[in-house]
């Protein structure tokens, strides 16, 4: 592992110390915000210390059903639905992962990544739709989180479609160098959510 990825992968930290700088006195929808990277810093640190193929999978897995309920609770949060639907999109989310976490599990194997590309599209479009939203004041600290979020799982999602597609030994180093983005935008996803917790609005306080 490279020493830039290393850097990049571990400035997650930055908006986890932002968070502990405000954790007293923002909004607790944001606290689940940081739980969400909290574990992917866990994330970062097993994959460090365990990089079996299984192993790793198996990690990634696991993050992957957490960061998906993190991010769909707090996407559904600032965008107005039906209850029962965002009961429902839960339920959907957990399902999915589920049956993603199992398969891995029994097999060892990774190539239902299309289960992970459909909470994906789900979540950008409820982003587009917080963004878009006429009936909804959209705070720059909300918008610090989901755009970034956006760019990231767009990027993400067609790079994961095209290597199931195109990847073979010819492909392979432009795949590498695509995958090194990721860490750029991650770097920047950081430094936009630390700027989202510092400019979070504060909590109501009740007398």
């Amino acid at each position: 592992m490279s020493p830039l990825i290393i850097i990049t992968s571990f400035s997650i930290l930055i908006p986890i110390l932002f968070w502990i700088y405000r954790v007293r006195d923002i909004e607790n929808i944001y606290h689940v915000f940081a739980f969400c990277l909290i574990t992917g810093f866990i994330n970062e640190i097993l994959h460090f210390f365990f990089r079996t193929t299984y192993t790793s999978i198996l990690i990634t897995s696991i993050y992957h059903f957490i960061e998906s309920q993190c991010f769909l609770y707090v996407f559904l949060s600032w965008v107005v639905l039906n209850k029962d639907f965002k009961k429902l999109l839960h339920l959907l989310f957990f399902i999915i992962v589920s049956i993603e976490f199992i398969y891995i599990l029994n097999t060892g194997n990774y190539n239902i990544f299309w289960i992970y590309v459909l909470t994906i599209i789900i979540l950008v479009i409820l982003g587009f739709k917080i963004l878009t939203s006429e009936n909804l004041k959209i705070t720059i600290s909300q918008k610090l989180i989901i755009i970034p979020v956006i760019v990231y799982f767009i990027y993400y999602s067609i790079l994961d479609i095209l290597m199931a597609l195109l990847f073979n030994k010819q492909t392979q180093p432009l795949f590498i160098n695509l995958y090194y983005v990721i860490h750029l935008i991650n770097f920047i996803s950081y430094i936009s959510f630390s700027l989202a917790f510092l400019w979070a609005p504060k909590k109501e306080k009740y007398l």
